[in-house]
C-alpha cells in the first residue's frame, strides 16, 4: 500500500512539474486567474 502512495505521489510530482514547466516554456502565466484579481486590486489602490 505503501508502494502505491509513493507512486502516486510521484506522479502527482511529475504531473505538476511539467505543468508549470510548460506554462513557463510557453510565457503564460501559472495561475493566471489569481494574477488578474491581484493586479485588478492594485489598479483600484492606484486610482483612488
Amino acid at each position: 500500500m505503501k508502494l502505491l502512495a509513493a507512486l502516486g505521489t510521484l506522479l502527482a510530482i511529475a504531473l505538476g512539474l511539467r505543468y508549470v514547466s510548460n506554462r513557463i516554456a510557453t510565457h503564460q502565466t501559472i495561475l493566471p486567474s489569481l494574477v488578474k484579481r491581484v493586479n485588478t486590486q492594485v489598479h483600484r489602490i492606484n486610482q483612488s
